[in-house]
């Protein structure tokens, strides 16, 4: 649904019709297979791709998203970082 060359990104209309009944059918799955609800996400989404998917996940709900990055392993359920 994305590409850098050339470039292209869903449209609203995608997202309404395709992305998030794929999302909710994705949630369902996992629901009736797993019993815990931390997911590790292992992909390069785009910013609406990553709020879409926190969307379906609500951290309210009991999810935990979990993510490698460059500073370790980030997770949703983590303390806010402390600043200066």
């Amino acid at each position: 649904h994305y590409s850098k060359d050339p470039f292209k990104i869903p449209s609203p209309e995608q997202w309404e019709q395709q992305l998030f009944p794929e999302l909710a059918a994705l949630k369902g799955k996992l629901t009736d297979a797993y019993a815990g609800k931390t997911l590790d996400l292992h992909s390069k989404l785009s910013l609406p791709a990553n709020l879409a998917v926190g969307y379906t996940f609500p951290e309210t709900a009991g999810y935990v998203l979990q993510l490698n990055t460059r500073n370790g392993v980030w997770r949703s359920d983590a303390a806010p970082a402390k600043t200066r």
